[in-house]
């Protein structure tokens, strides 16, 4: 914890600047971002065994947030898709070579590029929208003030892991908290 805590003291401020700048200096910070998390998504699943292709899904997502952020979503389409072709063709050319988990580690590939590609490259999309800097500072602190909840509710009341494995320390209680609290703002809000 306290790791996390000095790598978002020193990674805020520049965060911080790269949202009130803009334009391609936060474009390219944010497709370096998700091209590491990307990376970072395949590693978990070469863990256990799996094999996506990790050059394909740096490639694509980076490709995709640099697209995002200079061409909107024009050529997004062709950039997905191109992407797809590729990720076959390797992962079929895996199969022939004798891995058996093929298929698998291809819908891992892809699963990657759309989780993290497509809808983290939304946080350029919501950036280049009228007052882009003011929806980011609404979004952000948002997502991880109700992720952080969830974390520590969940660590201090939680009794049922919500996924042993994967992250240990997050339980039913606190995913159910995190959205009963999402729920009563979401009906507060409407009722007015």
């Amino acid at each position: 914890m306290i790791q996390r805590i000095l790598t978002a003291v020193v990674l805020l401020p520049i965060g911080l600047a790269l949202m009130y700048v803009g334009g391609p200096a936060y474009t390219v910070a944010i497709a370096l971002l998700l091209g590491i998390a990307v990376w970072e998504y395949g590693r978990l699943f070469r863990e256990i065994s799996f094999q996506p292709s990790s050059i394909i899904m740096i490639t694509a997502v980076v490709a995709l947030a640099l697209g995002r952020g200079f061409w909107g979503f024009e050529h997004a389409d062709l950039i997905l898709g191109l992407s797809l072709i590729v990720g076959m063709a390797f992962h079929t050319i895996a199969y022939e070579c004798g891995r058996d988990k093929a298929a698998t580690d291809f819908a891992i590939t892809v699963s990657g590029i759309a989780y993290i590609g497509w809808i983290g490259a939304y946080l350029i999309s919501l950036r280049q929208l009228p007052n882009g800097r003011w929806w980011l500072m609404v979004a952000l602190p948002a997502i991880w003030l109700a992720d952080s909840g969830a974390y520590f509710l969940g660590k201090k009341y939680g009794r049922t892991p919500l996924c042993k494995r994967l992250s240990p320390k997050k339980t039913w209680e606190g995913y159910a908290c995190r959205e009963d609290a999402f729920l009563r703002r979401r009906c507060c809000t409407s009722q007015k």
